[in-house]
């Protein structure tokens, strides 16, 4: 009698071991599923965040000329109080599409020479405030030729400033 009410106690043991155990497989079996699908979720947004970052964020309509990206420059620089001569060169570049879209970046590059940090940074939020379609799409720093020994931080930049500009191609 001892040996059947033990052998009982075992059987339901194991029986409840196995309860738990089918309990648990499945419950991982939802999170699997639960976990799969968050993953296609994230995916599917992180795809979108990379379309929407490949197009621009502003464009324009139609070109702007040099002399109006000079002016603004010079707007900028005067804002910023630098140096005469701080500019040195205004260099507009080629344009270029940008990869299989409506949109053409217009570059031009800038140089500035001996311009502290802080000069810079004023300088660049100055003219990228004054023109919400314009990005600085590159800055280059290098120590200048010959330090001044004057100022203690001076570095000559070289910055590239696009202009996007919405110019579908024609098609025939």
């Amino acid at each position: 009698m001892r040996e059947r009410l033990l052998a009982a106690l075992l059987v339901a043991i194991a029986a409840t071991v196995l309860i738990y155990l089918g309990l648990r497989l499945n419950s991982a079996k939802v999170a699997a599923v639960q976990a799969a699908d968050d993953l296609r979720i994230c995916e599917q947004l992180a795809n979108q965040i990379a379309e929407v970052s490949a197009t621009p964020k502003k464009a324009l309509e139609e070109q702007r000329s040099i002399d109006d990206l000079s002016s603004r420059i010079e707007q900028a620089a005067k804002a910023s109080e630098l140096a005469a001569g701080t500019v040195a060169r205004i260099l507009p570049q080629a344009d270029r599409r940008i990869a299989d879209t409506a949109y053409v970046a217009q570059p031009t590059r800038v140089e500035c020479r001996n311009i502290g940090l802080k000069e810079l940074v004023f300088f660049i939020g100055e003219l990228l405030s004054s023109d919400k379609a314009l990005h600085a799409t590159t800055i280059r720093l290098s120590l200048p030729q010959v330090a001044s020994s004057t100022e203690t931080e001076a570095w000559n930049a070289e910055l590239v400033l696009t202009h996007v500009l919405y110019s579908p191609t024609s098609t025939k």
